[in-house]
């Protein structure tokens, strides 16, 4: 460039260094894109809505660009809010005031049939009985805590 500031170099390249540096400590740290899509999504579940162009626009990127963010860390959205909705779901089947309906609900599905066939799919049994075990198991914990 003809009108380059040469003593501007170093420190633009120190510049840089220093936010490589933190990025790579980021994703070191679980502040990858894996941990921030995952935050966004239980976020958004919380508040009602965990689509992709939402939880995109939370982390002021393109829906695209995170799809293309995700498959270079290996994962996808839907796999991720998977994830976070199995998490959630535990959590909520841990609390015996909510019903399964309520639960749901909460975790974004419109009907309780589609939170059961995919509870079914993460967990290996329905949630009524993953929830009847969860309770037995820690029925037996505290009667044998001294």
């Amino acid at each position: 460039m003809p009108n380059a500031d040469v003593s501007l170099y170093p420190v633009l390249c120190q510049h840089a260094e220093q936010l490589l540096a933190q990025r790579q400590a980021e994703t070191d740290t679980g502040g990858g894109i894996d941990a921030q899509v995952h935050a966004a999504i239980v976020a958004g579940l919380r508040q009602g809505s965990a689509r992709l162009a939402t939880v995109a626009a939370a982390l002021a990127v393109t829906p695209r660009t995170l799809q293309r963010k995700l498959a270079d860390a290996g994962t996808s959205f839907q796999a991720l809010l998977d994830q976070a909705r199995y998490g959630l779901a535990r959590d909520y089947l841990r609390a015996p005031d909510l019903s399964l309906v309520d639960i749901a609900f909460l975790l974004g599905y419109q009907e309780q049939s589609a939170f059961n066939h995919a509870f079914r799919t993460w967990a290996g049994t329905n949630p009524g009985a993953w929830r009847l075990q969860e309770m037995q198991e820690r029925q037996l914990d505290r009667q044998q805590a001294p």
